[in-house]
């Protein structure tokens, strides 16, 4: 299931920013990146995820405000340095090698200027930063379960659908049994004479063959499995995804073994648009945790 969310840490300067992103995946893989020095948080990161989420490909990403780590920088004059400086030339001066020292060159001089860092409050603790990722993940669930509740609806017109050609199915193949039987007592009695043909060969082909051409149990099932796909869509449980998976192969079973089986066009015709129905029941399963 997708879904993104995010929350903030800290005030003024001491701020960081959580990000959550998930995507669809049949397992559950956590993608963490953080700055440098809070490396230490992974695995609380990876236990906090893992015990919300179950399914989906979740990165999670934290940034730290530039300005985060220290305050406004300062200038710092090493008047010492300077002091030395001028006293190590004041013999060349009184003798007038040289001219007196100015100071813009003095300050040109390595070592007499320094950046310095104002000292900053300190930022959030761990404990901050964990309160913020409860946050944002509250909200991905939040958001993941507004994408499942639309794909519950979906789930469920498809197997409404699913349903309507089943029945259909259903009614066309009460009379399929008869209609091969008649066809296939023509074929027998075009080659029952036949000196070469063995009687009893022939019934028992003509037995196999009628047993072949009965969809009767695939259709049963398919229904038990709509039946049941229902239920777990609308009952309160978690991770049912895995199981929609596994009906959404029973059903691609079962339709693939109604094709082979179909005595007609139109049986046919109607388990194709069975096996297109559940096509697109299992991109909507890919979906669900």
């Amino acid at each position: 299931m997708s879904g993104s969310a995010g929350a903030s840490v800290g005030d003024g300067p001491q701020r960081f920013q959580w990000s959550l992103t998930s995507v669809n995946a049949k397992g559950l893989e956590v993608r963490v990146r953080l700055p440098p020095g809070l490396e230490r948080l992974e695995p609380a990161i990876r236990s906090a995820i893992g015990g919300r989420l179950h399914r989906g490909t979740v990165t999670v990403l934290l940034t730290a405000d530039a300005r985060t780590g220290g305050g406004e920088p300062g200038l710092e004059i090493d008047l010492a340095l300077v002091e030395r400086l001028l006293d190590a030339g004041r013999p060349w001066v009184q003798r007038g090698e040289v001219a007196p020292a100015r100071w813009d060159g003095l300050l040109q001089v390595r070592g007499v200027v320094s950046v310095r860092a104002e000292p900053a409050n300190a930022g959030p603790d761990d404990a901050d930063l964990m309160a913020g990722l409860a946050e944002a993940l509250d909200q991905l669930v939040a958001a993941r379960q507004r994408e499942g509740a639309t794909i519950a609806g979906a789930l469920g017109g498809l197997i409404g659908d699913l349903e309507s050609l089943q029945g259909q199915a259903a009614r066309r193949s009460e009379g399929a049994a008869e209609r091969a039987s008649a066809e296939l007592l023509r074929r027998i009695e075009a080659i029952a004479t036949r000196p070469d043909i063995d009687p009893d060969r022939l019934a028992q082909e003509a037995v196999l063959a009628a047993m072949r051409g009965d969809c009767s149990e695939e259709l049963q099932r398919i229904a038990a499995h709509c039946a049941e796909a229902r239920r777990l869509i609308g009952a309160e449980e978690a991770r049912i995804g895995r199981r929609l998976d596994f009906l959404v192969q029973e059903f691609m079973r079962e339709t693939n073994t109604f094709c082979a089986k179909a005595a007609d066009l139109d049986m046919t015709r109607l388990g194709l648009e069975m096996k297109m129905t559940v096509d697109r029941m299992r991109e909507q399963v890919a979906n669900v945790e």
